[in-house]
């Protein structure tokens, strides 16, 4: 039996239950409420220690980094798709991954949380979050989403990775239909979960003139019935659908 302990469908929930859906894997969802702190409740933290959400549990095996559980996913139930057979193809599609959880992830979240949010409410879940005990402080990236406020040279940066990334997949996208040997896999699956947001978030860098390429597969992948069935289980106003808080 597999549960997924999961918040609203941002970027990393988001890719686990897609995946979860295109194979048609059974599983229990458990509701984690991330703007109420409930990552880091006793129960939660026995699966994740430092709070991370989501969290995929197979058969009692605990896997808390979503990076590595969408991997397992497609190893271990992709033989019906979504995991190349070919070593070289697969060995894409994980470098297109880290590429792409480490140009967007951050950056992403960053400029949506900054967009969905007021100052208020982003100190108000700082000063809480600053009060859990036991919790490592982050560093990087991550250090900034988790303050109050952001510098605009630091989102400005944002912008600018964003873009580099988006530039990046629009040429990859030339002359083919998705993103690793002509087949829909978890690269897609990945890259869709952040970039679904970007026309509505960052519209000045995606859009028909200058990312058509990326447009166009974004339209296909949100057609596909798995990501439709992903999407609706948000329970967060639409113009926070994305936006998970920094944990």
């Amino acid at each position: 039996m597999i549960e997924l302990h999961h918040g609203e469908p941002d970027a990393d929930t988001l890719k686990l239950l897609i995946a979860l859906h295109e194979l048609g894997l059974p599983f229990t969802s458990r509701y984690v409420d991330t703007a109420k702190l409930e990552q880091w409740s006793a129960a939660h933290r026995r699966l994740a220690p430092q709070g991370q959400v989501p969290v995929l549990v197979d058969e009692g095996e605990i896997m808390n980094e979503g990076a590595f559980a969408l991997q397992y996913l497609a190893e271990a139930y992709g033989a019906r798709r979504l995991a190349p057979r070919a070593a070289r193809l697969w060995y894409e599609v994980q470098a297109w991954n880290a590429r792409v959880d480490a140009a967007l992830g951050p950056t992403v979240s960053l400029l949506g949380w900054t967009r969905a949010t007021s100052a208020a409410e982003r100190t108000a879940y700082r000063t809480a979050l600053a009060e859990v005990s036991g919790r490592e402080r982050p560093a990087g990236w991550f250090a900034v989403l988790a303050d109050a406020e952001a510098s605009e040279d630091q989102l400005a940066n944002a912008r600018e990775r964003i873009g580099e990334m988006l530039a990046e997949i629009e040429r990859a996208l030339d002359g083919a239909a998705w993103l690793v040997g002509g087949d829909y896999s978890i690269a897609d699956i990945n890259a869709f979960a952040y970039l679904h947001t970007l026309p509505r978030l960052l519209p000045e860098r995606c859009h028909a003139g200058a990312t058509p390429r990326v447009l166009d597969w974004l339209a296909r992948s949100g057609a596909r019935p798995a990501v439709r069935t992903a999407l609706a289980t948000r329970r967060a106003p639409a113009d926070r659908d994305a936006y998970a808080p920094p944990g």
